[in-house]
């Protein structure tokens, strides 16, 4: 699917989810504003309030039939013949969801292995942490670019290994 038409459902589906919703993002090759797009990536933060995600499900299930669907993650065969992958955040993983969702796989292997060079393991949950003292080193997409030494790299410059 061509990154416009891509973009126009996520945004749509964001939209639906907002009230329901405190942040919610594209990720993915639509962050990485790829012109031609796989699957549709979300990344969103569920309000606290009880039965939040049971009205998030409902609203995705408008959309196509749910292949996957659990506490993080909720995938939707959309009836426009591609996925829609929901990736379910909490306060602490929100921006470390976004970078990871945001990818590209080969940008996600550097910053894994620079992690790990320097002693310290990027985990979906928690951001980036201290191997030795399991202390988190940063929880922020910039923050962890910076504990990294690394320059910050734009969503659009993540399409290969860079």
């Amino acid at each position: 699917m061509n990154l416009k038409e891509a973009k126009k459902i996520g945004t749509s589906v964001l939209n639906e989810l907002n009230q329901f919703i405190e942040r919610g993002e594209l990720a993915g090759s639509i962050r990485r504003k790829k012109p031609n797009v796989n699957d549709i990536d979300l990344v969103f933060l569920p309000k606290k309030e009880f039965m939040m995600l049971e009205k998030i499900r409902s609203i995705l299930k408008r959309y196509g039939n749910a292949d996957v669907e659990g506490t993080k993650i909720i995938r939707i065969d959309s009836k426009e013949g591609i996925n829609i992958d929901c990736y379910i955040a909490n306060e602490k993983n929100y921006e470390v969801l976004l970078l990871i969702r945001t990818g590209s796989k080969e940008h996600n292997k550097k910053l894994a292995m620079e992690a790990l060079r320097q002693g310290k393991k990027l985990n979906f949950a928690e951001g980036l942490i201290d191997i030795k003292t399991k202390n988190v080193v940063a929880n922020t997409e910039k923050g962890i670019f910076e504990a990294l030494g690394l320059p910050y790299i734009r969503p659009e410059e993540r399409n290969s290994g860079k």
